[in-house]
């Protein structure tokens, strides 16, 4: 399968049945542009129709994993209420896309790891990190909430007090202490990092996907329950802002909202319209459990 359209991501096949892709911004130390949001959103169902891919790896080209959201980006979304939703969207596929995937997922994680790179590197089934590498969540240090994946992974890898204290100071740790406190599963130095992830993406590929996807689906039965329930179609389509939250905020941030600057900082304010009014669509998924719930 051919992997046309994407400028932001490469698609590079080192092993037999394992497939690499590579965040492609290197001079921007893969920082997440509009176009490299849309195109990690909407890479799975590429990777899902790609026969010959048993396993994948992501990883950064460059120096850096993944520095964070691109700054112009940010701007956007605090200008555009348009742009914010549709990355909201796109930030709720994204996790949805690597929960779902019927294919094993490593990441091979060096320097930076921020964002949604952040995102993709912890929700992968495998996560190898470089001792030197520096992860962290910095969204409470801009005045918004923690989304994405992180209120609803973290505390689950690493216990709610690291959680809590990494998410609400914005400090980041290295990949020892990513190791040390159960966030990731591996590290390693760096130079060992992508061929630790291509040699378990290896062994992975030549495993029964049968019993790799029925073993992970009993796992992770919180995360898989709490996915299905914030991304079924029409999950919040009703209630008081605070039910909306508490359905969708553990994985995509906030509910539908406009954008208020307060002075110098960028802050999310209540819905648009009242509660009864307040739609939240998510994308059509089926959790890991449920596609393998019939096997």
């Amino acid at each position: 399968m051919a992997y046309d359209g994407y400028t932001s991501l490469s698609f590079e096949r080192p092993r037999s049945g394992v497939l690499l892709v590579l965040l492609d911004r290197p001079a921007q130390l893969n920082a997440t542009d509009a176009t490299l949001h849309t195109e990690l959103a909407r890479m799975w169902r590429d990777i899902e129709a790609d026969d010959s891919a048993q396993a994948v790896v992501i990883a950064g080209r460059g120096d850096a994993f993944c520095a964070g959201g691109d700054l112009d980006l940010i701007e956007e979304q605090i200008n555009n209420f348009d742009v914010l939703v549709r990355t909201m969207d796109e930030a709720r596929a994204i996790v949805a896309g690597v929960l779902d995937s019927t294919k094993p997922v490593v990441a091979a994680v060096h320097g930076a790891a921020y964002g949604a790179g952040l995102a993709l590197a912890l929700l992968a089934d495998i996560s190898i990190v470089a001792t030197d590498a520096k992860l962290g969540d910095g969204h409470v240090r801009l005045g918004i909430a923690a989304g994405d994946h992180a209120v609803l992974l973290w505390p689950l890898l690493c216990g709610m007090a690291k959680a809590k204290y990494h998410l609400l100071t914005g400090a980041p740790l290295d990949g020892r202490e990513a190791e040390r406190i159960g966030l990731v599963s591996r590290c390693v130095p760096a130079d060992e990092v992508l061929p630790e992830a291509l040699d378990v993406a290896e062994r992975l590929a030549a495993s029964s996907p049968t019993a790799m996807c029925r073993t992970v689906a009993r796992i992770s039965p919180t995360v898989s329950s709490a996915t299905a329930s914030a991304l079924r179609p029409g999950a919040c389509r009703t209630g008081t802002p605070r039910s909306v939250a508490a359905a969708t905020s553990t994985l995509v941030g906030s509910p539908r909202v406009a954008p208020m600057t307060t002075g110098a900082r960028s802050r999310v304010c209540g819905p648009t319209r009242s509660p009864s009014q307040t739609t939240i669509v998510a994308p059509s998924a089926r959790t890991r459990s449920a596609s393998c719930s019939s096997l």
